[in-house]
């Protein structure tokens, strides 16, 4: 199964169904802080930010997050981005008209490193996503960037994103299945085998409200190809949940 934002650049595939044992076992979850995976998506990035001011038009993942974010209507709001990479995504926002104060966050350190070079002015920090060293409600939104399907402990990482959330929370880039149960794949992403979890949306929804969430708006912005070994279709979807 591939993400859009992995159709289109083909930074991604070999999808393999594993279990969650076997994803523990190879330590799948870890494979993000390899050194050279942001220099490898820096030159995607690159490419996505000259289209973008070239044609003044966002694609379909980007664009989500965007409607949501605007959706909000808050003045500039604090917001935290768990997954930030390198940090591109404050320049996206920036550029559709969000207007905000933006800290953002990786488990990768190399991709700090790299976001600090290109963002001086903005504050980033290395920390674990199950962990974060933030206060309780310290931001207005928290964005999980494409974050949770990499990470074994989701369930965690759902509830820290709530905790230092004070009104809204997002879950961006999410790949769901309606009707198979989550699903752990084991794939090649940027040269790099990593997992992607593929979410049962029913359960997901679960996890948002036992951590103190309630969906007020979903973004259904790809259907992407059959779940390996089955028929079923996944689709990838941007949540905006708010606490409650």
């Amino acid at each position: 199964m591939k993400t859009l934002l992995n159709k289109f650049f083909g930074v991604s595939g070999g999808h393999q169904v594993i279990t969650r044992v076997e994803a523990e076992r190879l330590q799948l979850d870890t494979q993000w802080q390899d050194p050279d995976l942001p220099q490898k998506q820096l030159e995607i990035v690159k490419r996505e930010l000259a289209q973008i001011k070239a044609n003044h038009k966002f694609p379909a993942h980007m664009q989500a997050l965007i409607d949501q974010m605007k959706l909000l209507a808050l003045t500039k709001p604090t917001v935290l981005e768990i997954g930030c990479s390198s940090g591109y995504y404050n320049e996206i926002l920036q550029l559709a008209g969000v207007d905000m104060q933006y800290t953002g966050c990786d488990y990768s350190s190399a991709f700090i490193d790299l976001a600090k070079q290109f963002y001086p002015s903005l504050p980033f920090d290395v920390c674990d996503a199950t962990a974060l060293p933030y206060q309780d409600q310290q931001f207005d939104i928290a964005i999980s960037g494409c974050c949770i399907l990499h990470i074994l402990d989701y369930p965690k990482a759902i509830q820290e994103t709530a905790r230092v959330s004070k009104r809204y929370a997002v879950f961006s880039r999410t790949p769901v299945i309606h009707l198979a149960p989550t699903t752990y794949t084991k794939k090649m992403g940027y040269g790099v085998p990593m997992i992607e979890i593929i979410f049962n949306e029913t359960e997901l929804l679960r996890f948002f409200h036992a951590a103190g969430l309630r969906v007020i708006d979903i973004i259904t912005f790809g259907k992407g190809p059959h779940l390996p070994g089955s028929k079923e279709s996944t689709f990838s979807k941007t949540y905006l949940c708010e606490k409650v």
